[in-house]
């Protein structure tokens, strides 16, 4: 469930802003602080937070590797731990957005940027949280 509510919103959100900003329009939430949060739609050639540019199709094969692995571990482990299964599903989720972006457009539509960090999108946050909880949980057990 969680894979299918991170797709949904990455896709939903890069769909809604490709439509409302104009290409290189910048949008600030919060006008006196532009240059600390805007949203601005671009396009990403490598892998999160835009390392690796031009390594596109080597993140295609990444994606469709990490969410085949996954998707078999959950049929291996049908009553896997919810936050275990939260946390990949994150990670399934986030990684099809970026593998449909990758395959139907070239490249991950990014559009979040904060203060100096490079542009990201939905689907990045989702991987990340979903391998930070992972990570804490797997800790948490050890």
């Amino acid at each position: 469930m969680c894979s299918v509510l991170a797709l949904a919103a990455d896709q939903g959100s890069k769909v809604l802003l490709r439509h409302a900003l104009p290409d290189g329009a910048v949008w600030a939430p919060f006008p006196h602080a532009e240059a600390w949060l805007n949203l601005r739609v671009g396009a990403n050639t490598g892998a999160a937070f835009g390392l690796f540019q031009g390594a596109g199709a080597v993140f295609v094969w990444a994606a469709v590797l990490a969410i085949v692995c996954i998707v078999g571990l959950y049929l291996r482990r049908p009553t896997m731990a919810a936050p275990m299964a939260a946390a990949l599903g994150l990670i399934v989720g986030g990684a099809a957005g970026n593998l449909l972006d990758r395959v139907r457009l070239g490249g991950a539509v990014d559009f979040i940027r904060i203060g100096p960090l490079p542009a990201f999108n939905l689907a990045d946050v989702c991987i990340v949280a979903g391998a930070a909880v992972l990570a804490a949980w797997q800790a948490r057990k050890r």
